[in-house]
């Protein structure tokens, strides 16, 4: 028998396939299978998540745009009494600017359409701001006045200087804590006269 021949042959062995054993193939497909599955897990909860987050920030910025057109003014029972006698309070709080003086109009244009309302309390607790944004509230206030025919009474808190004093001059009555701190309406401005120095030198 020749050796070499028989070395020369090529024989190719088939492994037989059980039904107990596995190839690496098989099992490196279901650990990647799993992997699959985890993920598509933490993407499926991110898109959710993301979702949601969108929603919410859709909610905040429509509360927000309802605020400020007026309609999301709330009426808050402060002291009980007959629902067909009511008293409004506006606040007139911090430094006096464009957006306080619109917020004090919308306020009054709730009031107005309240029948029941019988008066206003202007509760006023500010060291003053602008002078045009003081002058808008002193005005929807005296317009208030006029066109309904309704007590409107300053009630000065801590502080109630400047543009918070002229808003409060516009009502009928002006009570105030003993401890307010009020006046200064006006602007003082100081400044040198060099006239007779230099007329001298």
């Amino acid at each position: 028998m020749d050796f070499k021949q028989d070395s020369n042959l090529s024989q190719t062995v088939e492994p037989i396939l059980g039904s107990g054993t596995s190839t690496p193939t098989a099992q490196t497909s279901r650990k990647g299978s799993g992997w699959r599955i985890f993920w598509g897990i933490v993407t499926a909860i991110s898109i959710m998540a993301n979702i949601t987050l969108v929603l919410m920030l859709i909610g905040v910025v429509a509360v927000f745009a309802v605020g400020q057109s007026g309609s999301m003014l709330s009426e808050e029972i402060i002291r009980e009494g007959p629902a067909r006698a009511k008293i409004a309070v506006i606040a007139v709080e911090g430094i006096i600017y464009g957006e306080l003086s619109k917020d004090v109009y919308q306020q009054l244009e709730k009031v107005r359409q309240d029948r029941h309302i019988k008066g206003v309390i202007i509760r006023v607790d500010s060291p003053g701001g602008l002078i045009s944004s003081s002058d808008q509230i002193y005005k929807e206030i005296l317009k208030y006045r006029q066109e309904e025919g309704k007590p409107v009474v300053a009630f000065m808190q801590d502080i109630a200087a400047s543009g918070g004093y002229y808003t409060s001059v516009a009502c009928d009555k002006i009570i105030a804590e003993p401890t307010a701190l009020t006046g200064s309406i006006g602007v003082i401005m100081g400044y040198f006269v060099f006239q007779e120095l230099l007329e001298n030198k």
